[in-house]
């Protein structure tokens, strides 16, 4: 994400104007005049004269809204809660209680309680179903809405009602809100069979750094091979998933590049400046329909470099670049604008048609959570209860099972991507 300054849009602005102003006969397309008074009529009309008051920053606010909202839906106008929400999510900041949920057949289910966080202090546990929250259920609000109101303020308590299995009724649990602070890089580990495994959740200010301090460990094992773990990464900060590329791809290769309206600010290209960091080895990538963004860019950028395969399920689809303009008018809120797409190092569009597996293997979402309680339990052997360990130490993760076995087929064969067999040289 680009934080800019709008002194190009404006003076883009400007020259438009202008251009209309010097014209002759300027067209109806050409000068924006006629639509910015009809715009303001429409203004003027609709709060002087409408059944229901408002107010002019309401009206502005909607019809920003309204622009942004005919164009892309990953555009925005960020006020200044929501400017704040996103800073606050890229650098990996969180207000709430520490709890990772899902909505399961109109349910609200809890997958897992983070470590140490308070709703992990207070005993709330996997698999527990969130009954309501405040007292609102789930036939008064929809689970993004319950999922706010459950962040809240730091220092507030917010009142769970739960049901958990061998509980005869439902009961309330009180949890105080809390600045948390959670990793983007996770279970770094090598696997039975020698083989280094890390899921990234997505990519804020410090995944980067979070991976190269995981790194040393996992190498230092030696390890036959490596899984990179993307399923369900929204994407974030494309820098990060740049950083993350150069351990796995040599010296000098393209990543992805951007092209959008002006070529000066828009077209960008990212290629590797370091040899390729875990050496002579075969890597696997792990995505499903949630690897979203930064995350297929990553993943298209192995790939396309011969440096890994594919396994798992098609990706999301959702490659465009979005800039964060700040506003002279309003500092405490920003435009978040689409300003061009991600292709791939062959010049593929990922926006819209996501990336198709090597290997296909499907997985339903609740198999995915189990796989990822499971892949906890590895370091956190206390987010389950021992009612659920069995469900859980029992649970399959099939795509990361074709994973292994596929590394172990390259290494039989003596197969790996010919980018990696030469990776060790600068």
């Amino acid at each position: 994400m680009n934080i800019r300054r709008p002194a190009l849009l404006a003076a883009g602005f400007a020259a438009t104007l202008a251009s209309a102003a010097t014209s002759a006969p300027p067209t109806a397309v050409e000068s924006p005049y006629g639509e910015m008074r009809a715009y303001t009529e429409a203004l003027v009309l609709i709060l002087n004269r409408h059944v229901e008051k408002t107010s002019f920053k309401d009206l502005t606010y909607a019809a920003i809204d309204g622009m942004l909202a005919s164009m892309d839906p990953y555009s925005n106008y960020l006020r200044a809660d929501d400017l704040k929400a996103f800073d606050d999510d890229s650098e990996g900041r969180f207000t709430g209680i520490g709890i990772v949920a899902s909505e399961i057949d109109g349910k609200w289910i809890v997958d897992y309680p983070m470590p140490g966080s308070p709703a992990f202090r207070a005993g709330i546990r996997a698999f527990d179903e969130i009954v309501a929250v405040g007292g609102e259920k789930p036939a008064d609000r929809s689970f993004d809405e319950a999922m706010e109101r459950i962040r809240g303020e730091v220092g507030t308590v917010v009142v769970l009602t739960l049901r958990r299995e061998g509980v005869d009724a439902p009961f309330d649990v009180s949890v105080k809100r809390a600045a948390l602070h959670v990793p983007t890089v996770q279970s770094a580990r090598i696997l039975p069979g020698g083989f280094a495994y890390a899921y990234i959740a997505k990519f804020g200010e410090h995944t980067s750094a979070e991976f190269y301090k995981a790194l040393p460990g996992l190498l230092a094992a030696k390890p036959k091979g490596f899984v990179l773990d993307l399923r369900d990464n929204p994407g974030g900060l494309i820098v990060e998933a740049g950083r993350i590329a150069e351990a796995f791809l040599p010296r000098g290769k393209l990543v992805f590049r951007t092209k959008g309206r002006i070529p000066a600010e828009d077209n960008v290209s990212y290629v590797t400046e370091t040899p390729r960091e875990i050496g002579d080895i075969p890597v696997a990538v792990l995505v499903n329909a949630g690897s979203a963004s930064a995350a297929e860019i990553l993943a298209a950028g192995i790939r396309q470099n011969d440096a890994g395969v594919l396994v798992g399920e098609r990706s999301f689809g959702k490659a465009s670049v979005q800039a964060l303009f700040e506003l002279d008018a309003r500092p405490d809120e920003g435009l978040q604008l689409t300003t061009a797409y991600y292709y791939t190092p062959k010049g593929d569009m990922i926006h819209g048609n996501g990336i198709a597996p090597d290997v296909e293997v499907a997985q339903t979402p609740e198999a995915f959570r189990l796989a990822t309680l499971k892949r906890l339990l590895a370091t956190h052997p206390e987010l389950c209860h021992t009612n659920d360990l069995g469900q859980v130490e029992s649970a399959v993760d099939a795509p990361l099972d074709a994973a292994l076995a596929h590394l172990q087929r390259l290494l039989a064969t003596n197969t790996a991507p010919a980018s990696a067999q030469t990776a060790a040289a600068p």
